[in-house]
């Protein structure tokens, strides 16, 4: 699914190619489980087998994340670079909420249906992920920076109370200015 984040990050400059990003950014992310056979392999929580056949699962969780990259600027022009970063984020989920949708067993053609929801709110730090990005920076003429990468996080241990492990792939975009 499409989500959305917003942080504020420190970019530590180590040497003119070298830098030492951290910070805190916080996200809301949503997925849904249809599949019959990912819904029967799951672990998710508060899943009452009396109310009828589970149909579908809702997933909506913020969390904060909090990462440590080594970021590498590699000189394109005076004002145009390629970066890189390798790095590792600490997730802190501050609350989940699960919406299951059952079935009855009713063999009419249009099944009733139930919908529940489970509520977590215990904010809790899970094993984080590693972190990959790619892109280009460019000086403007207000000597501020823009940053443009293509990112990639990948889970090292299961996170949630569903146990899923995090994959995430995407657009990062940023504006650096200088604080004195």
């Amino acid at each position: 699914e499409l989500n959305v984040s917003g942080g504020i990050l420190t970019d530590f400059i180590v040497s003119p190619a070298l830098g030492l990003e951290t910070g805190i950014k916080y996200s809301e992310r949503f997925f849904a489980i249809d599949d019959q056979n990912a819904l029967s392999g799951s672990t998710l929580p508060g899943v009452d087998e009396q109310l009828g056949n589970l149909k579908s699962a809702e997933v909506d969780f913020r969390l904060l994340e909090i990462p440590i990259n080594l970021k590498y600027r590699h000189p394109l022009s005076l004002n145009d670079h390629w970066i890189a970063s390798l790095g590792y984020s600490c997730l802190v989920y501050l609350n989940e909420d699960f919406e299951y949708t059952y079935e009855f067993d009713n063999p009419s053609t249009n099944p009733t249906s139930i919908v529940s929801t489970v509520t977590s709110k215990e904010a809790k730090v899970y094993p984080g992920t590693i972190n990959l990005s790619l892109g280009m920076s460019h000086v403007l003429k207000n000597k501020k920076i823009i940053e443009g990468a293509l990112f990639y996080n990948h889970g090292i241990g299961t996170q949630g109370l569903e146990k899923t492990r995090a994959q995430y792939f995407g657009l990062k975009s940023t504006y650096c200015f200088t604080v004195s």
